[in-house]
């Protein structure tokens, strides 16, 4: 088993918080490719990864969110995807200490899969390999498969992991609360992702953006009795507000972390923060779970 696993059995682990986000802070101009920043401002993304780590992280992702094949395609970078990837990896591992672990951030690549869109099951596996490859030689330990849609894809994502070496793959769909609860925008249910996730052989499930705290209670709440695979949840700073015809999280670190508890209590075994969130969010949420799991431990603070 390894390190991060046996790690999971024990405690809640906390991942770090929004990439986009801080590159954007940092400068990242609309339009440009945040993974070339791996490569032309390596000090910013390792920056990055030691601010989160500093705040109480103990797993940060890499910059590779959508550095498949097709997504650098839209910049004509599609001949870089081991290059970027393979350097996403080294920047990260090259800043996070031992006991800490490096998460490989894995996106949709896009497009829609047969039959609804143009591409094939096996062409998705491939195109994730590719990634997948870049990323172990990178040396991270983990790989996430995040803010999917369709269950399909990720299975594709999650096979291709199994393929090309033995590391966890963690997946989390975005759902959106509606009228029917909450679904995928492809229509997938939590039941229905986590059935054919575990199918697959995830070792850790859930759900990242779409929705704020308190949204991603309610899920976690729904999610925890349909599993017993351990649960991950990511959520936004607070629902996006159109703020100058940019969409705005304006969810402060201390409002966010307000709902840790309350999220704690659901039975989660992993939290994060996904768009919004920032090395403060994360300081708060560390400081939470500490009060929390000492005071159920009966250590206190």
């Amino acid at each position: 088993m390894s390190r991060f696993l046996e790690r999971l059995r024990r405690e809640v682990i906390l991942f770090d918080g929004a990439m986009g986000t801080m590159l954007q802070q940092a400068g990242l101009a609309a339009g440009e490719c945040p993974e070339l920043w791996n490569l032309e401002r390596p000090e910013v993304v390792q920056g990055i990864h030691r601010a989160y780590l500093e705040a109480g992280a103990q797993v940060v992702e890499t910059n590779t969110f959508g550095a498949n094949r097709i997504k650098l395609g839209a910049y004509g970078l599609q001949g870089k995807v081991r290059e970027l990837n393979y350097w996403g990896a080294r920047l990260a591992r090259e800043v996070t200490p031992e006991g800490c672990f490096v998460a490989g951030s894995i996106s949709p690549t896009g497009r829609f899969l047969q039959p609804l869109g143009d591409l094939s099951f096996s062409e998705v596996v491939e195109i994730y390999q590719e990634q997948i490859a870049a990323l172990i030689e990178g040396g991270v330990d983990l790989l996430c498969v995040e803010t999917m849609m369709d269950v399909e894809e990720t299975i594709a994502a999650v096979m291709a992991a199994h393929q090309v070496g033995p590391l966890p793959v963690a997946a989390t769909m975005t759902f959106n609360l509606g009228q029917v609860g909450f679904r995928t925008i492809m229509g997938i249910s939590p039941e229905a992702a986590i059935r054919r996730l575990e199918e697959v052989g995830v070792d850790l499930l859930g759900s990242n953006c779409g929705n704020g705290m308190e949204e991603m209670i309610l899920l976690m709440r729904q999610m925890r009795p349909l599993t017993r695979s351990p649960l991950l949840a990511q959520p936004n700073a607070g629902v996006p507000r159109l703020v100058e015809g940019e969409a705005a999280y304006t969810q402060g670190p201390e409002e966010f972390a307000r709902g840790v508890p309350e999220l704690l209590a659901t039975g989660v075994n992993a939290i994060g923060g996904c768009c919004g969130t920032t090395p403060a969010h994360i300081r708060r949420v560390a400081r939470e779970m500490r009060k929390a799991l000492g005071a159920e431990s009966g250590r206190g603070e």
